[in-house]
């Protein structure tokens, strides 16, 4: 989660926090990537998402917002504290509906 004070405490502008998203969604070990920008009274979520997991427009199109498939964002009308848990209770809700990819020795 970006917070107003972070920008302020580093000296960053927020433009600088694009590509963080991006730099996250590189680790091998999470299926979904999400960041918050906390805006004050609303939230702002970038995801990204990896081929063959979730789509990124399913989870953002419930809080109201689009994308594409493995790149989507929204704006949420509440703030981070509220909006956080929400997001990643339904990208867990999508992450366990994925199937169940078949081992090879099957």
């Amino acid at each position: 989660t970006l917070l107003p004070d972070d920008y302020t405490e580093t000296g960053a502008a927020a433009a600088h926090s694009e590509g963080l998203i991006d730099l996250l969604a590189q680790s091998e070990s999470g299926d979904v990537a999400i960041v918050f920008k906390d805006l004050g009274a609303t939230s702002r979520i970038s995801v990204r998402t990896k081929d063959g997991g979730v789509d990124a427009t399913v989870l953002t199109g419930h809080f109201g917002g689009g994308g594409h498939a493995r790149a989507a964002g929204a704006t949420i009308e509440r703030p981070v504290s509220e909006a956080r848990p929400l997001v990643l209770a339904e990208a867990e809700r999508l992450v366990l509906a994925l199937p169940v990819p078949s081992s090879p020795d099957a």
